[in-house]
């Protein structure tokens, strides 16, 4: 604001202005997101730490287009980056990749090209504050590169853009989502050599199919069982206002851990992690699980403030 006169966006710009201004404050708020990155690399700065915390908007795919003429200065910045905090949309437009020999939208094109320029992240969160096909982009994340075998596919000009490896990711943080338990179990897996951090915040798993009531199990309990069956070495586990919910928002539940101060939280710091773990599984609980009657959030668990347990502000430690 001091050196532009140009605010970022606020619930105020929206209410007031109506949709065109809040757009042009998007677009603007986008072009502060690459132009920090392309300043950086023309003044050929060590930057290591890129943290973006919007609260009141988020980046859509296009934020993260990089023309060809910048390529040769943003994508150094990007290579050197450690930590890097993303809170993300998924508006239209979409760009459309081939996949399964049809032309499908590709909501994260450009984030997952940004993404594999960062190669040596060590601390990676996603905050899915509006986003639509969040297991497109964790999915993209848990995968390898393609062999050899399959090079040429992947690099098809219609295709999805390759997975990355990070090699050093130590911690994930992932927020504000609905997702199949098996999506995130496949990302810690793929990073479980390097991983010491894990944080789920407002994460909701979901069934793949509608379950009848008397079936249904807690999603969360197996989540930590299959966690525990992985050679995790572990020093953080953070968990705060989870979430479990049948197909298209149908009886959603809150999720609390047994024996903890604040219900609907629970962290564990420690060298023994299938033993941390064992205690989620033990301690994890979920009312009226079969139950069809719906469970109104009255418990304000979307409204909690984002700097005590949330990825906003500073979290918590371990």
């Amino acid at each position: 604001m001091k050196e532009t006169g140009n605010g970022m966006l606020s619930v105020y710009n929206r209410v007031n202005f109506g949709v065109g201004a809040a757009a042009d404050h998007q677009m603007f708020v986008y072009r502060v997101f690459r132009d920090i990155l392309l300043g950086a690399g023309r003044a050929s700065l060590s930057l290591k730490h890129f943290e973006v915390i919007l609260r009141n908007c988020t980046l859509s795919d296009r934020a993260f287009i990089i023309p060809d003429y910048l390529e040769h200065t943003i994508s150094p910045v990007l290579a050197n980056l450690r930590t890097i905090f993303l809170d993300l949309n998924s508006d239209d437009p979409h760009i459309h990749v081939e996949k399964d020999k049809s032309m499908t939208p590709c909501p994260s094109y450009f984030l997952m090209k940004f993404l594999s320029r960062t190669v040596r992240l060590e601390h990676l969160r996603l905050n899915f504050r509006s986003y639509g096909d969040t297991e497109a982009i964790l999915s993209w994340l848990s995968r390898s590169p393609p062999d050899l075998s399959n090079l040429a596919a992947a690099t098809s000009p219609w295709a999805e853009p390759s997975p990355v490896e990070l090699k050093n990711l130590k911690q994930i943080d992932i927020g504000m989502i609905t997702v199949e338990p098996k999506v995130i179990l496949a990302l810690i897996r793929k990073h479980q050599t390097a991983l010491r951090v894990i944080s789920l915040h407002k994460v909701s798993f979901v069934h793949k199919a509608g379950v009848p009531a008397d079936e249904r199990i807690n999603l969360w309990a197996k989540f930590f069982k299959d966690l525990s069956r992985l050679d995790l070495k572990l020093d953080c586990i953070n968990m705060s206002f989870l979430r479990q919910e049948q197909p298209y928002r149908q009886h959603i539940r809150h999720v609390s851990f047994k024996e903890t101060t604040d219900k609907h939280t629970k962290r564990w710091a420690g060298t023994d992690t299938q033993s941390g773990l064992r205690d989620f599984e033990a301690l994890v609980s979920i009312e009226n699980l079969d139950k069809d009657s719906e469970v109104a959030s009255s418990d304000g668990s979307e409204d909690h403030s984002e700097g005590k347990c949330g990825f906003h502000g500073l979290s918590t430690p371990c």
